[in-house]
């Protein structure tokens, strides 16, 4: 597969979010499985992706022990967020994937004072919540308002080598 230059990129007026480095990260697929494959098509340069003029982003964290949910605008600037620990679900209940119900629907209250039309769902770690948080947003009528779905979960590569310990 050929490496994408800048120049390539800027030619296609991509939103800023789906800059050089994400396209070069997530087009190097293996061509295996047919379920890559169709992913490949849908990431490549050469099929126009039209966005619509006023993108909003919702961010949802979602780790071992807590679970964030935040709405940024357009420019990536933060506008407000809910937390598991911020309902008051303190200790073992913020990691409990039975109060992200009520997490959604305070998010939910909080995003209708803003006239939404349309975001970029983003999904961050492999926390317990983040199949409900998505079975919620696919049943509640955001769902037409969606355009994609990102999962930008880092990947580790096991870092540096480590210094030799000192034998004594």
């Amino acid at each position: 597969m050929r490496e994408l230059k800048r120049k390539d990129v800027l030619t296609h007026n991509l939103n800023f979010f789906l800059n050089y480095h994400f396209l070069l990260k997530h087009s190097l697929i293996k061509n295996n499985t047919k379920r890559f494959q169709k992913k490949k098509e849908f990431l490549s340069l050469n099929t126009p992706i039209e966005f619509k003029k006023a993108q909003n982003i919702i961010y949802v964290h979602s780790k071992k022990r807590n679970t964030r949910i935040s709405f940024c605008s357009q420019d990536g600037s933060h506008i407000f967020s809910y937390s598991m620990g911020s309902l008051g679900n303190k200790k073992s209940k913020r990691g409990n994937v039975f109060f992200v119900k009520d997490l959604c629907f305070r998010f939910l209250q909080e995003l209708e004072k803003y006239k939404l039309d349309s975001f970029i769902l983003c999904l961050n770690g492999f926390g317990r919540s983040r199949r409900p948080i998505l079975r919620f947003f696919s049943k509640s009528s955001l769902r037409y308002k969606c355009l994609f779905i990102l999962d930008v979960t880092a990947n580790s590569h096991n870092g540096c080598r480590l210094k030799s310990s000192r034998r004594l």
